[in-house]
């Protein structure tokens, strides 16, 4: 995960808190693009930006302890999480299929 696991950990902790830019952050990363225009400032969470912010978030500790569901790579000494995966990559775009006739 490297460097980016780290941010990605505290952009996970900043949503949970309620940090309206760190939740459509991460509602973006993860493809959820429709659910973070929904993010208003100054508003409270709809209820289905509050739910996927907390699908997102499952298991995430707060500070440097890890949570329920997240372990430390003894390797690398960073905190994983065992459950969420890695939002997919922006590059990669499923194709149209191409129709012969």
């Amino acid at each position: 995960m490297g460097n980016s696991g780290r941010d990605l950990r505290k952009l996970r902790q900043a949503a949970m808190a309620g940090d309206h830019s760190a939740a459509r952050a991460l509602l973006k990363l993860y493809r959820y693009d429709e659910i973070a225009r929904e993010i208003k400032p100054n508003h409270p969470f709809t209820n289905r930006v509050r739910r996927m912010v907390g699908v997102l978030t499952a298991g995430t500790g707060a500070g440097d302890e890890p949570g329920p569901w997240e372990a430390r790579n003894e390797r690398t000494g960073e905190i994983e999480s065992d459950i969420l995966e890695d939002p997919p990559s922006r590059r990669v775009r499923p194709r149209a299929p191409i129709l012969e006739e």
